[in-house]
């Protein structure tokens, strides 16, 4: 599911412990908003909803990870890559 939040243009709220791999995936990506606690997600959902800058300061990460990390053509060729040790033709 991050795959089609990322792309829909819309940035995403997670609230999920610091360790969770969605945690890491969003941070490294800067792709969408995160907090790790209840009272962090207070904070920052009250700021996502204050402020437009800062609400659309993640949708531009988001769509370039989309891009990056969920083409599934880009996908199917590293694959298959990977698999057989050549390109597709």
């Amino acid at each position: 599911k991050i795959a089609d939040s990322l792309f829909i243009g819309v940035p995403f709220f997670v609230l999920a412990p610091s360790s969770s791999s969605i945690s890491n995936y969003i941070k490294d990506n800067d792709c969408a908003f995160i907090a790790n606690n209840i009272a962090d997600a207070e904070d920052l959902l009250r700021k996502i909803y204050n402020d437009e800058n800062f609400k659309l300061s993640k949708l531009s990460n988001a769509l370039k990870t989309a891009k990056t990390n969920h083409d599934s053509s880009r996908n199917s060729n590293l694959f298959y890559r990977i698999v057989v040790g050549d390109d597709k033709k």
